[in-house]
């Protein structure tokens, strides 16, 4: 019996919406913090670095999101992509299952990335942004995100890990091709950058060095905004097309798929096959299996515990004052704020011993404690570990911290009764 190789959309038949996971979800996902504040993070405070339309997305509990019509046209380039019957591999492996596999290499830059750097790059044109920055490991998001630049009149700076930036020279040609500027990571070009360089003279650099750059130089430079390809909602809600087409080509050739298999770097192409199946999982009681397959090199999924630290969530986002504030007279436990994360916390984890319940307030002190100790270790060995952007700043955390140990024993009681309450309001 001669099977179908590709199985291919029409144009029109492409999507016209994105799919929002988080409608769907018993459990919404907890919302960010403002590293500054230590409060929930607000639309009005993202829309400093990234688009306000994106910044919507991020926080939209609506199901479906129009796809624009200008994002639709270019994504017509590349897209519908084909459904492909890996016959081949079904041979190689002897088995009855029918294989398929998405194709996103067909796109210009060989990889899903384009699927969000289109609308990313539209939603920053349309409000009127000049300038998008943003870094890349490897250079395939880099590379994507220059493409759209270049399609909406943006430009873009693209800090680039330094490693990638000597061992991938095509990868840089592409970018310089659209006209991105690629500054090797970390850099001379931000503070951030001086300072690493300073501190680490020999580093290959990393990603987590690429993205502070790219964002001290969002939040610096006027009409400029960032761009962040991979991990956020909004990303991940781009990336739906794929499982939106892949729905319609499975409904073509009558299959529904048992097992849905996704590579997991930053999730984004994880949730672009998977969460449009899952959405039947959710809804209508479907039972399909999903897999993330992940390097074992950098695991984010298979070890570890996903779980909330109580302690050091108290720690910073039950304090009523920065961590490293100097007038201790402000340095206080909320105690309201210590209720709203103790009820969060005994209803998301609800096997814990009633020990470990007694032992919340402790370790919420205990923890605190320690990082004061291990500032004022990191203020005498010379401030190697913990990054300052003045002197006598670890110090000061130092003394802001056991003064917040100092405040907790004070209201310890009360942080007790805390607790008690908020274990008794479960049962």
């Amino acid at each position: 019996m001669k099977v179908t190789k590709k199985i291919v959309l029409q144009e029109q038949d492409m999507p016209t919406q994105w799919y929002n996971i988080v409608a769907d979800m018993t459990t919404k996902p907890a919302p960010m913090i403002n590293p500054e504040t230590h409060q929930p993070l607000r639309q009005d405070e993202m829309s400093t670095l990234f688009a306000e339309e994106l910044v919507k997305q991020e926080f939209s509990t609506e199901r479906f999101i129009d796809i624009p019509d200008e994002v639709r046209d270019l994504y017509r380039i590349w897209r519908p992509t084909p459904l492909v019957r890996a016959s081949g591999l079904e041979k190689a492996l002897d088995t009855p299952a029918k294989i398929y596999f998405k194709n996103e290499s067909i796109s210009p830059v060989g990889s899903h990335k384009l699927n969000s750097a289109i609308p990313q790059a539209y939603y920053n044109k349309k409000q009127g942004i000049k300038h998008m920055t943003t870094e890349t490991g490897a250079g395939q998001w880099g590379s994507s995100l220059a493409i759209a630049c270049k399609h909406f009149g943006l430009d873009l700076t693209v800090f680039m890990v330094n490693s990638s930036y000597e061992q991938k020279p095509y990868r840089k040609s592409v970018m310089h091709t659209y006209g991105a500027n690629v500054i090797p990571s970390p850099s001379l070009q931000t503070e951030v950058g001086k300072q690493l360089r300073e501190r680490y003279p020999n580093t290959p650099g990393s990603l987590g060095m690429a993205i502070s750059e790219a964002v001290e130089l969002a939040r610096k430079q006027p009409d400029t905004r960032y761009g962040l390809g991979s991990t956020m909602s909004h990303v991940c809600l781009h990336q739906t097309i794929i499982g939106e087409e892949a729905r319609k080509q499975m409904e073509i050739v009558g299959d529904y798929p048992d097992v849905v298999i996704a590579c997991f770097g930053g999730g984004s192409n994880f949730a672009g096959i998977s969460f449009p199946f899952m959405r039947d999982n959710l809804t209508k009681g479907y039972k399909t299996r999903f897999i993330a397959a992940e390097p074992e090199a950098c695991p984010k999924l298979t070890k570890g515990r996903f779980e909330y630290d109580f302690g050091d969530s108290i720690r910073s986002g039950a304090s009523t004052a920065a961590e490293d504030e100097r007038n201790l007279d402000l340095v206080q436990i909320d105690l309201a704020r210590f209720r709203i994360y103790t009820r969060g916390f005994l209803r998301s984890f609800r096997k814990l011993t009633q020990k470990e319940i007694e032992l919340l307030p402790l370790g919420a002190k205990v923890i605190t404690f320690e990082n004061g100790l291990r500032f004022l270790t990191d203020y005498i060995d010379g401030d190697h570990y913990f990054a300052i952007s003045r002197d006598t700043q670890n110090l000061d955390r130092t003394r802001a911290q056991f003064k917040l140990v100092s405040d907790m024993e004070s209201k310890w009681e009360e942080m007790q009764r805390i607790v008690a309450e908020e274990k008794a309001a479960l049962l």
